[in-house]
């Protein structure tokens, strides 16, 4: 441990003479340097707050990040917590960070060069970058999800249409005020059939609260124990004030899944008008949109009054119109997308070895992220 404390101090102290980016209080640097293997390169990024000095393991070489405050190391677990290293991480953080100050000593002599280097050098699947969806999904068709081959043609001019007339956007799309939850649960029925899978086999004679008992996640908020008739009594419900109201429920959750990975068909108050609802649909997971869609176009076609949750984006994404961003093989997909800015209109992320034999073919059309230039202050 006493070898890693020595390597912490002096790296402390040498990173304050570099250029940071400033957070809040936080200064912030990001570094990619080469290890002492051959062609093995890491990401790293050092943040100091106020007195602290954290270092996050960015690729994940079987490390996560520690705190430093000038006398004691300890790893950070979630939510911060603080616990001791064991000797086989006090090993690797030393081997590592190690190669980041035999790094800071190369960038402080020459930092043009040494930042050519990382230009030059640094792997391209480990970086980031965006890449218009169309190319690399005419490129490699059966192993992308494709929402506009999914739907099929009808369903897709239909969803289009009900954007470009502005119908999402319209606040005259709203429900009636005497909505009742039986009137739910009928819509709920409508959506079902209009989205059935393969391994569901809904049984059309069921009715909506049937349906809805059936196939969605169950923790209701006490919404099927309410008069299904009463307006009266589905209006206190939404408000909170029924008796049979309780907390901590997914009653829109309409069809199961994950955090990301369901679908809400939602009742929401108009905010302009408290006395009016209306529905909407939504859906995170791309694998997931064909449902919502066909919902959506159904609802409409029944004339009730509906709105989809991010209307625009699914439009581009059935036009092709989106694009992929390319992340570090190191990283999950899971909330990725979450990298890219959204004027860059990435909904999913894709690993650059994902490209296959297509790489050549696509790699003029990617536009890569800048890489972080480490520089001495002036």
């Amino acid at each position: 441990m006493e070898k890693l404390i020595e390597i912490c101090h002096e790296i402390t102290k040498r990173i304050e003479e570099f250029d940071y980016n400033i957070s809040y209080t936080d200064k912030i640097w990001k570094i990619l340097f080469p290890l002492t293997e051959p062609n093995k390169w890491h990401r790293m990024t050092i943040i100091k707050y106020p007195e602290k000095f954290y270092f996050h393991d960015m690729i994940g070489y079987s490390l996560k990040s520690i705190e430093f405050d000038g006398k004691n190391i300890n790893r950070l677990e979630g939510l911060g917590e603080a616990t001791y290293l064991y000797k086989e991480e006090i090993v690797n953080w030393s081997n590592l960070l190690n190669s980041l100050l035999k790094w800071l000593n190369t960038v402080g002599k020459d930092w043009i060069k040494a930042n050519k280097k990382v230009c030059e050098e640094y792997p391209i699947d480990y970086r980031y970058g965006v890449v218009p969806a169309s190319i690399v999904k005419s490129s490699r068709p059966d192993y992308f999800f494709d929402l506009s081959r999914k739907l099929g043609k009808k369903e897709s001019d239909y969803f289009i249409t009900l954007v470009d007339s502005s119908y999402f956007s319209s606040r005259t799309n709203k429900l009636k005020e005497d909505i009742s939850a039986n009137d739910f649960f009928e819509y709920c029925k409508l959506a079902y059939i209009a989205s059935e899978r393969d391994e569901e086999n809904i049984d059309k004679n069921l009715t909506g609260k049937e349906m809805y008992l059936k196939y969605a996640d169950g923790r209701c908020n006490g919404l099927t124990e309410i008069d299904s008739n009463s307006v009266q009594e589905f209006r206190e419900w939404m408000d909170g004030k029924h008796p049979k109201f309780d907390y901590g429920g997914h009653p829109w959750e309409i069809k199961r899944g994950g955090n990301s990975t369901h679908i809400d068909l939602n009742v929401i108050r108009d905010k302009y008008d408290k006395n009016k609802m209306y529905l909407e649909v939504s859906a995170g997971a791309i694998n997931r949109l064909k449902e919502a869609v066909q919902i959506a176009n159904t609802l409409h076609m029944h004339n009730v009054p509906i709105n989809i949750r991010n209307a625009d984006s699914i439009r581009q994404r059935i036009l092709g119109q989106d694009n992929f961003g390319i992340i570090p093989k190191y990283q999950f997909h899971s909330y990725a997308e979450r990298n890219f800015n959204s004027d860059q209109k990435v909904f999913d992320t894709i690993h650059y070895k994902d490209l296959g034999r297509y790489k050549r073919r696509i790699k003029p059309f990617i536009s890569w992220d800048v890489l972080p230039i480490l520089k001495p202050k002036n």
